[in-house]
């Protein structure tokens, strides 16, 4: 089963988001968040001591995973081993 994005509301306009907002809002660990700015996938600047990330940004990789439909899920269970055939069978 695919995670399904939920639609924004027309009026949502955030202004630019911190580290730990933009988690979440995606539901994403702070690491990711970093690992995302350290990437270049997040545009972010530095308000005094403060680290502030382009909400722009977010958006549009948001829109990118939607289009490519990238989700963070794995699938459900570990994989069962193959079944060793049976001696009491024969």
């Amino acid at each position: 089963m695919r995670y399904k994005f939920l639609p924004l509301p027309p009026d949502f306009d955030p202004v630019d988001a911190t580290v730990d907002e933009v988690a979440a809002y995606r539901r994403e660990s702070r690491w990711t968040v970093h690992k995302k700015i350290r990437e270049g996938v997040y545009r972010s600047y530095l308000d005094g001591r403060i680290r502030k990330i382009v909400f722009a940004s977010v958006m549009a990789d948001r829109e990118r995973a939607m289009s490519a439909g990238l989700t963070a899920k794995r699938p459900a269970g570990r994989p069962r081993k193959a079944e060793a055939p049976s001696i009491a069978a024969e």
